[in-house]
């Protein structure tokens, strides 16, 4: 039987983030199978041409990264949802956001499931210091899990992830469902036009990082590692690719640090155009130790590069050391530094890495893979929910 399923997001297209292309990339495979699916997202900034997108009332902030304010938008969801008539809801933020789908929940009578992205503690941690690490975790975590016990099965990227909710107090399903990529398409960008855009000659050792420029992603760890390692090889190049509130700190840091003359951004990527950054590089550094993911990680594997990062439950769960990547168990710039640069020395272990990566993420983690594991929860989901709205009759 088709199902009819309701996605609600704080972010979509043109906004890009890890979130927003899980979101576009599970609802294209889900509609390759003949499901119907509609995103419900906040309308604060540019619209995507995607017909099967509504838009409900929101303020913008910062219109470039999508920030917005809702504006009451709980009348237009309602009648939006009593016409599309889903037979599942499928809601990607904890705040707000599910709060709109609790209440869409409720006005259906249809189950609702919650995809895990965020470390909020996290964040709160890295952006407001000064608050107890116990009591903003304490006060974060007690509200999720609260939410995730309102929802009818809870999707999380990893094994470790799962096992930490449930010990946080999670009664709800929790199902294993890693995002996917493309990995055939991540594969075929283009490296030898690439980095002639960059001006990179043939000797040329490029690292690359994927992601927001912000301060959770740990990224001024990366500088400081990369300015270590640019004093020992005379070759290394530094690729920045992304957006953020912090690209210009960023290059304050590069060029207090001397390495500004090594160090380039692309910040005007598209879904469309990052193969070709992939194919660019030489190896993929990474240091947040925020992600419940690390979609990045996975498209540097998929491209067949290898990877350098600092241990954290993301990294664990996505690659294996020595295997698959090169994980940094300190959090040391020097110790990174001579991780990255011994790798870059075993040109034949680095291809051999590389290669193994690339293996990984077409038999784990490609989208088709993905989405099969993602309509098997949807469909199990609404089994068990339809088993006790019939219990239920029985009972009355």
């Amino acid at each position: 039987m088709n199902m009819n399923i309701g996605v609600f997001s704080y972010y979509y297209l043109p906004i890009i983030n890890g979130v927003v292309l899980t979101i576009r990339d599970w609802k294209i495979y889900t509609q390759s199978k003949h499901h119907l699916i509609r995103v419900y997202v906040p309308n604060g900034s540019d619209k995507t041409n995607d017909t099967d997108v509504s838009y409900f009332p929101a303020v913008p902030l910062y219109r470039r990264f999508g920030i917005t304010v809702p504006m009451f938008p709980e009348g237009m969801i309602e009648k939006e949802i009593r016409l599309r008539k889903h037979t599942l809801l499928h809601v990607h933020h904890p705040h707000y956001i599910g709060q709109l789908a609790i209440f869409a929940k409720k006005k259906m009578g249809v189950p609702l499931i919650f995809t895990y992205h965020t470390r909020y503690a996290d964040y709160l941690r890295i952006y407001l210091p000064y608050i107890s690490i116990g009591v903003s975790h304490f006060i974060l975590t007690r509200g999720i899990v609260r939410f995730m016990n309102q929802c009818d099965g809870v999707t999380v990227a990893n094994d470790s992830l799962r096992d930490e909710i449930i010990r946080y107090g999670v009664r709800a399903p929790v199902y294993v469902v890693p995002p996917g990529v493309d990995t055939k398409f991540m594969s075929s960008g283009n490296r030898a036009t690439t980095r002639r855009r960059f001006h990179y000659d043939v000797s040329d050792d490029v690292l690359l990082y994927v992601g927001r420029f912000a301060k959770e992603k740990n990224i001024y760890f990366l500088m400081k590692a990369f300015a270590r390692i640019a004093k020992k090889n005379a070759h290394v190049r530094f690729l920045l690719c992304g957006q953020g509130l912090e690209e210009n700190q960023l290059r304050r840091v590069a060029k207090q640090k001397h390495v500004d003359h090594l160090v380039q951004f692309a910040t005007n990527e598209t879904p469309q155009t990052i193969r070709h950054i992939y194919a660019a590089a030489d190896m993929f550094v990474y240091a947040s130790k925020t992600e419940t993911y690390g979609r990045a990680i996975v498209e540097a594997m998929a491209a067949g590069l290898p990877i350098v990062a600092l241990r954290a439950v993301s990294v664990i769960d996505l690659l294996k050391d020595g295997i698959t990547g090169r994980i940094v168990t300190r959090d040391s710039a020097a110790l990174f530094s001579d991780v990255v640069l011994s790798l870059l020395r075993q040109k034949n272990v680095a291809h051999d890495i590389g290669e193994a990566a690339a293996c990984d993420a077409r038999e784990k983690y490609d989208n088709a893979v993905s989405g099969r594991m993602l309509l098997r929860v949807y469909k199990a989901v609404e089994d068990v929910y339809r088993q006790k709205r019939s219990d239920a009759d029985m009972i009355r």
